[in-house]
C-alpha cells in the first residue's frame, strides 16, 4: 500500500524495501519446486529443528526490516512533504524562491537544446504605498490577486513545476 501511495520521488528507503521483498519473493519462489521434499514448517515431511529455527529466524528478520524500513520510510516521506511545503507560498499557493532555486538547478542539469526557457518578472506598482495607507491584509489580498492573474495568464504548472519542462511562477 505504501509503494502505490507514494509515485515519485523515489525514496532511499522505499528501494530498499523493494529489495528485502524481493529476497523474500525469491526465497519463496526457490522453496516451490522443493516443497513437498522439506520439513515442516516449510513442507509436509517430519519437523526438523534446524527448520524451525530457519523459520523463526527468517520470521523475526522480515519482522524487523520491515519495521525498520517502514519507519524510515515514513521519515522520507514526511520530510519530502515538508521541502514541497516549504517550496510553495503559504499565501498565494505559487512556487517561492526556493522552487525558483530548484528549478533552475533542474534546467542546468538538463541536455541542452531540449527546453526553451523563459523568464517573466512581475512588479505590483506603488506595493509599498497600499501596504502603507491601506494595510498588510489588503496587501495580502493583492499579492493574491496578481497571483491569480499571473496563475491565468501563464498557466497553473503547480502539479508538473519541479519534474518537467514547464514554467515555475514564482
Amino acid at each position: 500500500r505504501e509503494f502505490m501511495r507514494m509515485r515519485q520521488p523515489q525514496l532511499q528507503s522505499a528501494t530498499t524495501l523493494y529489495w528485502i521483498f524481493a529476497v523474500f519473493c525469491v526465497f519463496e519462489l526457490l522453496r516451490t519446486p522443493f516443497s513437498l521434499s522439506l520439513p515442516a514448517p516449510f513442507g509436509p515431511k517430519e519437523t526438523q529443528v534446524w527448520s524451525i529455527a530457519l523459520f523463526n529466524f527468517l520470521i523475526v528478520l522480515q519482522g524487523l526490516l520491515l519495521g525498520v524500513f517502514l519507519t524510515a520510510l515514513g521519515r522520507e516521506q514526511l520530510a519530502a512533504q515538508h521541502y514541497r511545503l516549504a517550496s510553495i507560498d503559504p499565501l498565494t499557493g505559487i512556487g517561492n524562491r526556493r522552487a525558483l532555486d530548484d528549478r533552475i538547478e533542474a534546467l542546468a542539469r538538463s541536455p541542452r537544446g531540449e527546453d526553451c526557457v523563459a523568464v517573466a518578472l512581475l512588479d505590483i506598482d506603488r506595493f509599498k504605498a497600499i501596504n502603507d495607507e491601506l494595510g498588510h491584509g489588503f496587501g495580502d489580498i493583492v499579492i493574491v490577486g496578481a497571483a491569480m492573474v499571473a496563475r491565468e495568464t501563464l498557466g497553473d504548472r503547480k502539479s508538473t513545476r519541479l519534474n518537467s519542462s514547464h514554467t515555475v511562477i514564482s
